[in-house]
C-alpha cells in the first residue's frame, strides 16, 4: 500500500502531538517533592485565657496548652508575676488529664516569690487518653495587692529548662508562649454632662470611648536548649528493661519513686538514678520512658 506525501506528513504531525500531550500530562502529574528533611515536631502553645483582665474583682486565668494533635505525656511550665502588685487568692488547681502532680508551687511560696512551677505527668492507666487537643493545664485566681492604677503582666520564661513538654513519641516539643495582661484598679471614665441648647431637642449624652484592650503579643519562638552530648556511661546488662531503675525486672511505682527523687538533677549514675536515655540529666524524657514501659 502506498501513502501519499501529504498523508505521511499528517500522520507524523498527529504522532508528534500525541507524544507532546503525553509528556505534558506526565509533567503536570509529577508531584512537588518536599524538602528532603523530615519535618520535626510542631510547636505547642502556652497562653492564658482570658489574655487580659481587670482587677478588682478577683480574676481566674486558665493556663492553656494546645498540643496540636501531639499526645502529651509530661509538662513542666513556669510563670512569673509581680507579688507587690498581684497575689494568688487560692491554691492552683491542675488538670485531671495529667493526674500525676509532680510539683506545684504552694500559694504562700508563690505569693512571696512571684514564681510558679507546675510539673505534671500522664498516669500509666491514662496512656490511651493522652491529651492531644487544646486543654486547660491549670487555673490561677489572682487578686490585687496594690491600690494604684497600673498595668502588669504574668509571663513565661523565654527559653531554657524551665519549660519542657514531652509527647508519647519521646519528642521534646518546641513551644511558644503569650503573657497575660492585667489592668489593676482601672480609673473609671467620667460620664460627660449634657449641655442644654436653645432648641427643644436635647443634646445626646456623649458616650466615653472604651479603653482599648491590649493585645497579647506572642513571645518569639524559643530555641530549645541544645542537648548535652552524653558521656560514655556503663553499658546496662542486655536484660535491663527501659524504665526499670532498680533492676528488678519490673517497671513499677518503685522506679517512679527513684525518678521523682532524682528529677531535675544531673547524674552520671544512668539507670540507677532513672536517667533512662543516658543524657546525664533526669527530666521529662526519662519520665516518658518509664511511662511507656510501666508494668512491662
Amino acid at each position: 500500500m502506498k501513502f501519499s506525501r501529504a498523508s505521511l506528513i499528517q500522520t507524523g504531525l498527529v504522532f508528534f502531538l500525541l507524544v507532546a500531550l503525553f509528556a505534558g500530562l506526565k509533567l503536570i502529574r509529577q508531584p512537588v517533592r518536599p524538602d528532603s528533611k523530615a519535618s520535626g515536631p510542631t510547636s505547642v502553645q502556652f497562653y492564658f485565657s482570658p489574655s487580659s483582665a481587670s482587677i478588682p474583682p478577683t480574676t481566674q486565668l486558665d493556663l492553656m496548652l494546645n498540643p496540636l494533635l501531639q499526645p502529651i505525656s509530661f509538662v513542666r511550665v513556669e510563670a512569673y508575676f509581680d507579688p507587690s502588685l498581684l497575689q494568688l487568692s487560692q491554691e492552683i488547681t491542675t488538670t485531671p488529664l495529667l493526674r500525676y502532680v509532680i510539683q506545684k508551687t504552694p500559694l504562700p511560696e508563690a505569693n512571696t516569690s512571684g514564681h510558679i512551677i507546675i510539673v505534671l505527668g500522664l498516669a500509666p492507666e491514662d496512656r490511651p487518653l493522652a491529651p492531644a487537643s487544646l486543654f486547660s493545664l491549670a487555673q490561677l485566681t489572682f487578686q490585687s495587692a496594690s491600690a494604684q492604677p497600673i498595668q502588669t503582666q504574668i509571663t513565661f520564661p523565654l527559653s531554657g529548662p524551665q519549660i519542657q513538654v514531652v509527647d508519647l513519641s519521646l519528642n521534646d516539643l518546641p513551644y511558644t508562649t503569650s503573657p497575660a495582661i492585667i489592668n489593676l484598679n482601672p480609673t473609671p471614665t467620667p460620664t460627660a454632662i449634657p449641655t442644654s441648647t436653645p432648641t427643644p431637642t436635647a443634646t445626646p449624652t456623649a458616650t466615653p470611648s472604651p479603653i482599648p484592650t491590649p493585645t497579647s503579643i506572642p513571645s518569639p519562638t524559643p530555641t530549645p536548649a541544645p542537648t548535652a552530648t552524653p558521656t560514655l556511661t556503663p553499658t546496662p546488662t542486655p536484660a535491663r528493661i527501659p524504665g526499670d531503675a532498680n533492676g528488678d525486672g519490673l517497671v513499677d511505682g518503685i522506679d517512679y519513686t527513684i525518678w521523682v527523687t532524682n528529677y531535675d538533677q544531673p547524674t552520671t549514675q544512668g539507670y540507677s538514678a532513672a536517667d533512662f536515655n543516658g543524657d546525664n540529666y533526669v527530666d521529662g524524657q526519662d519520665y516518658t520512658i518509664w511511662l511507656l514501659n510501666y508494668q512491662a
